[in-house]
């Protein structure tokens, strides 16, 4: 069926206040965003009968350090169409669902739209929650014993801006228990060419990484828990395709097998 609407289009806040997915009062702080596939929105009410969005929150730029889909759990998208870029914070949890012939009453908000490259992090951001990487239990558990989880958890989130990706070169899945045979870990740090001050950024987060490591992991000379071979920082022209699809790609609130999470509050 036609309409105008597609995957990661925006309610104005008057209509979404009146589909009630947002209370009158926060017109000007939460924006709902249209997360159902564009395919899904655009089939019959009698085959998909609803379409899904998230509730997001806005916020200052300086806040808004999941800009790269580092985090499975939260994702900042920026909107153009007026003199300054609006920040959002979508949250995995904040979902609901509309009726679709509601939906279909409006148009999409023309003030405020993402960009196809805000589309498409939105697209990789909500099919690599399903699709993330699991770790042996040991590997996860091992991070926050060494003291390395949460620092690694803060570095990244001040980087996030400057990274399109963290990768590690693991492929031990094997369950350890002695923490003097450290697992082998390598980390590629891949950052976006479209600022100079990416490079400068992704090489200081690099050291910054490797002097973690050392720190937490190697106190007296000898490594415990993770050994780290190596820190390479590369931009996104640089990193290929295979090596994307070979590594593991990391991302914060990562969980081991048996469902434990990374947690930041360590």
């Amino acid at each position: 069926m036609p309409t105008a609407w597609r995957q990661g289009d925006l309610l104005a806040p008057v209509d979404a206040v009146s589909l009630g997915v947002i209370d009158p009062e926060q017109r000007d702080t939460h924006r709902a965003l249209i997360i159902s596939h564009s395919c899904d929105i655009a089939s019959t009410a009698n085959i998909e009968p609803e379409v899904e969005l998230l509730i997001g929150v806005v916020v200052r730029h300086d806040e808004a350090t999941a800009q790269n889909g580092h985090s499975i759990r939260r994702l900042h998208l920026g909107a153009e169409g007026q003199l300054v870029t609006e920040w959002v914070r979508y949250g995995i949890s904040e979902r609901s669902k509309i009726s679709k012939v509601d939906l279909l009453r409006y148009e999409p908000w023309g003030e405020r739209r993402y960009t196809g490259e805000q589309r498409a992090l939105l697209r990789r951001w909500l099919a690599q929650r399903y699709a993330r990487c699991e770790f042996p239990d040991a590997f996860i558990n091992w991070l926050k014993e060494s003291g390395v989880g949460s620092r690694f958890e803060d570095l990244g989130k001040r980087h996030s801006a400057h990274l399109t990706g963290i990768y590690f070169d693991f492929d031990d899945d094997s369950e350890r228990g002695n923490p003097d045979e450290p697992y082998a870990l390598g980390i590629n740090l891949v950052y976006d060419t479209d600022s100079a001050d990416n490079a400068a950024a992704a090489e200081q987060a690099g050291e910054r990484l490797e002097a973690l490591f050392a720190q937490r992991c190697k106190p007296n000379g000898q490594w415990r828990w993770i050994e780290l071979t190596y820190c390479d920082v590369l931009s996104e022209e640089v990193f290929s395709l295979r090596a994307a699809r070979t590594f593991r790609r990391w991302r914060f609130e990562h969980r081991s097998l048996d469902g434990e999470p990374i947690d930041s509050s360590e």
